[in-house]
């Protein structure tokens, strides 16, 4: 028999600056363990539906540890991150620790954080 887990306070994500009041935002989670911003290698992928200039959302199923998080606001609603012939995101995007990439794609340990008892909420402002 497995053991329930501990009872953990909930990841609790404010995401600002959308492009949409109502258009899906894609959460890649990756763990120490993933190589960042590959999407076949997240370790969780959420989707959450704002209603409003403001997402708040809270993430329940995540053990205490470090993650990194790569967002974009879906504006056409396909599944997909639209870009620009050079590869720069058109639709909203995002990484956790609000890194902002100037030539290149960010790091992992750029974006990391830690999720804890004590450390359970990440703010995040969209890039657009």
């Amino acid at each position: 028999m497995i053991a329930p887990k501990t009872n953990r306070k909930p990841l609790n994500l404010t995401i600002e600056n959308l492009g949409s009041p109502t258009a899906p935002v894609l959460i890649g989670l990756y763990g120490t363990g993933n190589k960042f911003l590959n999407e076949t290698d997240t370790f969780k992928k959420y989707k959450f539906v704002p209603n409003g200039d403001i997402l708040t959302a809270s993430i329940t199923d995540l053990d205490y540890g470090t993650y990194a998080m790569a967002l974009f606001q879906d504006m056409d609603n396909d599944g997909k991150i639209e870009r620009n012939f050079i590869g720069i995101p058109k639709d909203p995007y995002a990484f956790s620790n609000n890194v902002r990439p100037a030539f290149k794609a960010p790091s992992f340990e750029d974006c990391c954080f830690e999720y804890s008892e004590d450390e359970n909420t990440v703010e995040i402002s969209m890039i657009r």
